[in-house]
């Protein structure tokens, strides 16, 4: 017992430590938008100079908004970060891949300290455009509340790109691991079809 009971206290130590390290980290990592909205998923980690690949969630793209964040799963860290450099390169299979230069992370073991970590910004930030009361159009508002989770968008009519031609309804949300695709029930027959998000 008294062997025992000093290395229990040591790791009681550590793990207070610990905890400490974690609560003074989340609150320098302050303020966090409420109306998240993904990005891009981190993959890889690309050359030596610390970029990384990015697979991208939406057709939107960083430099559209003033800030953004990253979030660490194996830390939960969340941070407010800067991206200064962003290029599209081909991938395996054709796949469309972004290289992002994030500022303060110059090495590669950096970069890859990042990888399965999503990007996010305030999916509200765009929303406030300074427009008076009688500018917007009375059935905006609706179609302005903030999307918290992909699976919102069960309900959600999908239309022809550039048209408005309905095409079918969003009934379902599957994630292949590297995204979030929506499963589309046709209008005008039986079945479904798979969209990428």
């Amino acid at each position: 017992t008294s062997f025992v009971l000093p290395l229990i206290k040591a790791r009681m130590r550590c793990v207070s430590a610990s905890m400490a390290e974690v609560e003074n980290r989340q609150s320098t990592d302050v303020p966090i938008p409420e109306n998240r909205l993904d990005l891009y998923s981190i993959t890889a980690a690309h050359g030596l100079k610390g970029e990384v690949k990015a697979q991208m969630l939406t057709d939107a793209s960083v430099e559209e908004w003033e800030k953004s964040w990253i979030r660490q799963p194996r830390t939960d860290r969340i941070r407010e970060i800067e991206v200064t450099e962003n290029r599209e390169v081909s991938g395996k299979g054709g796949r469309i891949e972004n290289i992002l230069k994030i500022v303060g992370v110059e090495t590669r073991e950096q970069a890859q300290d990042l990888i399965g970590s999503r990007i996010f910004v305030d999916s509200m930030e765009d929303f406030d455009m300074g427009l008076e009361d009688e500018d917007i159009d009375e059935q905006w508002p609706d179609m302005w509340d903030p999307l918290d989770t992909t699976e919102d968008l069960i309900g959600f009519k999908a239309i022809v790109e550039n048209s408005d031609e309905p095409v079918g309804k969003v009934v379902g949300i599957v994630n292949n691991g590297v995204q979030d695709v929506l499963e589309i029930e046709y209008i005008d027959r039986e079945g479904t079809f798979l969209v990428p998000f």
